[in-house]
């Protein structure tokens, strides 16, 4: 897959499929602003002169913010091995609940999924990151880039199709949908996607070699 995605800062590493076609999978990076730090002590002081300690409510709150950058931690080191193409070490860094959290850290699973040909898994993650943002277009296009190794072409170029729509300067979906093609013998469809695909990133020396 495969993940906002390299549209919203992402790198898009490649899988080799077949002798003539590359398939392009999205994993989203946003740059996220820095988090303050609370302090603890935050002592208030009462008429006897006795200084009471933070409440429980906010060691709570420290407790679930040092989990929160905990987590963001672990993001942080799977995208950075899933960028380097270490895909067992970056799905070993993953957290736990990854597919729960924001749509970027689902679509990050879903690629790390779909590098170690997790076809279900990917498409599993895929379809949840649509039910939550149904103009998600990395999501339908990782979501057809699972469906079309799990042997469904026909419905991955149509999820293709509604990512294109949904971002119509999507070069990578414009790619797989054109390796789609030329997998299906469809090759005058490949060549129409493929220009359509160098249109929308004109920088891409390797669609420009296969057109």
């Amino acid at each position: 897959p495969g993940p906002a995605g390299s549209g919203v800062g992402g790198a898009r590493a490649r899988l080799s499929l077949y002798a003539a076609a590359a398939l392009r999978i999205t994993s989203v990076v946003r740059v996220r602003a820095a988090r303050s730090t609370l302090s603890l002590g935050l002592w208030s002081v009462e008429g006897s002169g006795t200084r009471s300690g933070p409440s429980s409510g906010m060691l709570q709150d420290d407790d679930a913010r040092q989990d929160d950058d905990a987590r963001r931690a672990a993001l942080d080191k799977a995208r950075a091995h899933y960028d380097a193409g270490r895909y067992d070490e970056a799905a070993a860094a993953l957290p736990g609940d990854a597919g729960d959290g924001s749509n970027d850290d689902v679509l990050l699973a879903g690629a790390v999924a779909f590098r170690l040909k997790r076809w279900q898994r990917c498409a599993s993650l895929c379809l949840r990151a649509i039910d939550r943002d149904p103009a998600f277009a990395e999501a339908y296009g990782n979501l057809a880039n699972a469906l079309r190794e799990m042997g469904d072409p026909e419905r991955a170029k149509r999820l293709y199709l509604k990512a294109i729509s949904l971002k119509p300067r999507f070069a990578a979906a414009y790619e797989n949908l054109a390796a789609t093609h030329l997998a299906l013998g469809e090759t005058d469809a490949a060549a129409e996607c493929y220009a359509a695909a160098l249109h929308a990133d004109p920088a891409d020396e390797a669609t420009r070699v296969r057109l």
